[in-house]
C-alpha cells in the first residue's frame, strides 16, 4: 500500500548472507529501509559498528531513539538472541 508505513524487524541474516553487515548492504540498497542502530548505504555501504543478526529498520526519514540490546538473564532464559528495542516515530 503506498503511503503506508512499515517497519521490518527479526533475525533476518539467512546461511547465504551469512555477515550481518552484508546482509545490511544488500537490504539498503534494495529497499528505502534504514536500520534503527545506524549505519549508512548511499553510495558506499557502512553498516552500523554493532551489526548484529537482530535488526529493526524504518522507512527512510524514521527517527528511532532509545535504541537497546537486552541480553538480561531473564531474556536468556527465554531466547538465543538478545531482545532488541527502539522507539520510532515514522514519517507520515
Amino acid at each position: 500500500m503506498q503511503g503506508t508505513a512499515c517497519a521490518c524487524s527479526g533475525s533476518l541474516a539467512s546461511p547465504q548472507v551469512c555477515q550481518e553487515s552484508l546482509f545490511f548492504c544488500r537490504y539498503t540498497a534494495a529497499t528505502d529501509m534504514a536500520a534503527a542502530n545506524g549505519g549508512t548505504n548511499s553510495g558506499s555501504c557502512r553498516p552500523p559498528a554493532d551489526a548484529r543478526i537482530d535488526w529493526i529498520f524504518g522507512p527512510t526519514g524514521t527517527t528511532f531513539a532509545s535504541y537497546t540490546v537486552d541480553r538480561s538473564p531473564p531474556v536468556q532464559k527465554i531466547t538465543d538472541h538478545p531482545v532488541v528495542l527502539v522507539q520510532a516515530q515514522m514519517p507520515e
